[in-house]
């Protein structure tokens, strides 16, 4: 029967991306006046690779256009054709065409063809035209290939095969034609060796080094199954020994001819001891026990991540449901839960940094994105990224990546000058562009900063005031500066199709803001600004304090809290209708969840009458979101602990001032809440502003 390739389709879509994605970067850091061989072939290997795997599955289309993609890198890297900026545009334009293409594929889709045929025809129109005159090699009679041979490559291969799967000459044929989708295939047969399996014999011209070669013939068999050797070497009679390692070639099982020298072999590598250093072939993993990767479905982890977070739930409700047993039966059930809560934190941990990803998945697309904007605004432009190995959730890298897109956009458009106007003001010709990420204590650190002309206080509040907003002269920097992310306000002198709709900065503070993470600006005129982010590492897991407020749980972050106070009378005062408190040499806004979502006192009966219960109302909490600081009113402090957040949105709706729920350990529903809403809550005495600004 023939080959099913489908189970295999995902993993091949991925590793193009991935292909593709090393191949843009390699475009774009290439030294067009000085390219190395390594660079050249690096760029050259990522099409020839997309290339092996899209004809395995019968991609036609995109197999011939990457045929003349990688002809005509392959002139580059021999140095018969240039390498000039609008090659590599090319380069980098044909790339775009290949990941739509293949996105559309990955759909199971009928893609359009269009704009594939115009480019292949241009990349064959480019190689024509500087291709000089070809020069007819004469081989020598003892390296002349055989027969019904190209000039590419030969290897010799053999594949163990089940005979369930190939059981007559047309599953074999089918076999072939997939195979012959990488090169010529010739001197081929097909030996029973056991009741179970056959074996595959046969040559192989391919323009492909022999790691290239295993990884497509992978798609076909397992990989414990092939056996590779390369040159023009004798396939021996009968079944092939795999307990033969010996150096003789892949794996010791082809001998040269006696008549001629032994040709180049070249080993595959295996997995090295180290497991940090071990590198995977996706599709082998069955036979790779020992690789140390491996990929893994997003919905497997998030199945995993819920089990553990309702163990942690469960642990909870066991602390609290045993609270009042009997001294020496709590000692030895006290022992007993410490070490379920350790392993249980064990687990947890482990299994959180499954989804943990370096930033650098965000962070690949800077590069490009830079050099094609900065051409467009005909700006000189200079990037730097650094912590691209600093790990978070692989749900926050999925939303961070539009509003880091955002900022590094606004930043080329508005931020950084013409190179003609920075050398007036006596500044390189060429900007600054600097994105970094760290891990700062619980969450990480995103910060985006560039050397142009900064922000305007005076042009930021005229666009308020055109949009009623209200903004005086006497409003603080910090203050001014949130007024970029209110949806609609853009400070852009005309519309273009870059920015000017006030769009972009929305986005940012929406997606930080859904994320639990606060955005902080630093600008200074003429200088540059910086806007830092500051987020969780996970979404699955929070560090909290439990409150009670007119009867009810709620979570604060334990991030955001600065401090607890009590209240003393002569520290509290009112100030244009806004309560403050004074902190040290500071005066706090107070807010309340009970003015806020409307609270009413819990009812208690005494003496059968129904009547508010008394609650305290001294108690605060301060919180701190990037150094801009309020007071929270709450009735108790209840303690500290991890909780499992639980989303709102995605069973209910959205609600302003809550980011989240959780199940605490007596079963009972308790809200997470949005400490960056409540401070600026507080520091708004505009509820319309107010709806504007962090709504």
């Amino acid at each position: 029967m023939a080959l099913d390739l489908s189970r295999f389709a995902k993993a091949f879509f991925e590793e193009a991306q991935e292909h593709l994605y090393s191949l843009e970067s390699l475009l774009i850091a290439v030294d067009i006046h000085s390219p190395d061989d390594e660079t050249l072939n690096a760029i050259f290997r990522a099409v020839h690779s997309v290339k092996g795997g899209a004809a395995a599955f019968g991609f036609t289309a995109l197999t011939s256009f990457t045929h003349e993609f990688e002809s005509l890198l392959d002139r580059v890297r021999k140095r018969k054709l240039a390498l000039t900026k609008q090659l590599v545009d090319l380069c980098l334009t044909s790339s775009d065409i290949m990941r739509r293409h293949l996105a559309v594929l990955e759909q199971d889709e009928t893609p359009d063809l269009e704009e594939l045929v115009v480019m292949q025809a241009a990349l064959a129109n480019i190689a024509d035209s500087t291709a000089p005159p070809t020069v007819a090699v004469q081989a020598s009679t003892d390296t002349a290939a055989p027969q019904g041979f190209t000039d590419e490559p030969i290897f010799q291969v053999a594949m163990r095969l089940m005979r369930a799967d190939y059981a007559d000459q047309a599953a074999i044929d089918a076999l072939l034609a997939d195979i012959r989708g990488l090169g010529d295939v010739s001197s081929h047969e097909c030996e029973m060796v056991d009741s179970t399996h056959c074996e595959l014999r046969f040559s192989l011209a391919a323009e492909l080094d022999q790691n290239e070669l295993r990884e497509s013939l992978e798609f076909l068999a397992p990989a414990d199954s092939i056996y590779i050797n390369r040159g023009l070497m004798a396939m021996p009679a009968g079944p092939i020994d795999t307990s033969d390692t010996s150096d003789d070639g892949d794996y010791g099982f082809f001998a040269p001819l006696d008549d001629e020298p032994a040709a180049e072999s070249i080993t595959v590598p295996h997995a090295p001891d180290n497991p940090g250093n071990a590198q995977v072939n996706d599709i082998a993993l069955a036979s790779l026990a020992d690789a140390s990767s491996i990929r893994v479905n997003v919905a497997k982890v998030d199945q995993l991540i819920n089990l553990v977070g309702e163990l942690v739930i469960a642990e909870a409700m066991l602390v609290q449901a045993t609270a009042g047993i009997g001294e020496e039966e709590k000692a030895r059930l006290a022992y007993g839960m410490s070490q379920l809560e350790r392993n249980t934190r064990e687990l947890q941990e482990a299994v959180l940094a499954i989804r943990m990803l370096p930033i650098s998945f965000v962070f690949s697309r800077l590069p490009r994105l830079t050099r094609d904007l900065a051409d467009r605004l005909n700006k000189e432009v200079e990037l730097e990224m650094i912590g691209e190995d600093t790990e978070l959730d692989k749900s926050v890298i999925e939303k961070i990546a539009d509003p880091l897109t955002h900022l590094v956009r606004n930043a080329l458009d508005h931020g950084i000058e013409s190179p003609e106007e920075r050398e007036r003001n006596g500044k390189p010709r060429a900007g600054r562009l600097s994105v970094r990420a760290a891990h700062q204590g619980g969450g990480i650190m995103i910060t985006v900063t560039d050397d142009g002309a900064g922000l305007s206080r005076e042009r930021i509040i005229q666009k308020a005031n055109e949009l009623g907003l209200s903004v005086t002269e006497q409003w603080r920097d910090d203050e001014i500066w949130p007024l970029i992310f209110t949806p609609g306000f853009s400070t852009a002198v005309s519309l273009s199709d870059i920015s000017g709709r006030g769009v972009g900065m929305d986005v940012v503070w929406q997606n930080v803001h859904s994320l639990g993470g606060a955005v902080d600006i630093d600008s200074t005129l003429g200088e540059g600004t910086t806007i830092t982010i500051r987020l969780p590492l996970t979404l699955a897991i929070l560090d909290g304090m439990s409150i009670s407020v007119c009867g009810e749980t709620y979570i604060l972050p334990l991030a955001h809290i600065a401090q607890s106070m009590q209240l003393v009378e002569g520290d509290l005062k009112t100030v244009n209708g806004q309560e403050v408190v004074r902190l040290r040499d500071e005066y706090l806004p107070i807010t309340s969840l009970k003015e806020l979502f409307n609270l009413s006192s819990p009812i208690i009966a005494i003496n059968d009458e129904n009547i508010d219960a008394k609650v305290a109302d001294d108690l605060l909490v301060v919180l701190d979101i990037d150094g801009r600081r309020a007071a929270l009113r709450v009735d108790e402090l209840l303690g500290q602990h991890q909780v499992v957040l639980k989303s709102i949105e995605a069973n209910y709706r959205r609600v302003k001032g809550l980011t989240g729920a959780t199940i605490l350990g007596d079963g009972r529903v308790a809200f997470i809440l949005d400490a960056a809403y409540i401070v600026g809550v507080a520091h708004t005495v505009d509820a319309d502003m107010n709806v504007k600004k962090y709504g």
